[in-house]
């Protein structure tokens, strides 16, 4: 499973906690990185978490297919949208999930 802009690794850590059995965390930031590898390594998940560090449409070539790929709260913020998401949606097979921040001025509808 990628997660796509994985920021300290939540979603992933707890997909693994939940029994997922392998997890992608792709993260452009190297603080959020470095977070979410301390983190699988205090819960014991480390061996099953994948780090990539870098934009996914950068790093594309290194990302597997997955079942589930996951973009948390980085669509609404990345530079270019439609490239990040044909490049989730061709990585995919059965499920694509979207999450956004609700309570942000940029994504709220306008009136």
């Amino acid at each position: 499973m990628p997660d796509i802009g994985g920021g300290i690794g939540v979603l992933s850590l707890e997909l693994l906690a939940a029994g997922a059995t392998a997890a992608t965390h792709v993260e452009a930031a190297s603080a959020y990185r470095d977070v979410a590898e301390t983190e699988a390594g205090r819960r014991g998940v480390g061996t099953r978490l994948h780090l990539v560090l870098g934009d996914a449409v950068e790093v594309d070539m290194r990302l597997p297919d997955a079942d589930l790929v996951a973009l948390d709260r980085v669509v609404c913020c990345y530079s270019d949208w439609a490239a990040l998401l044909h490049f989730a949606s061709k990585h995919c097979k059965r499920l694509l999930a979207l999450s956004y921040p609700q309570d942000r001025w940029y994504v709220r509808p306008r009136e």
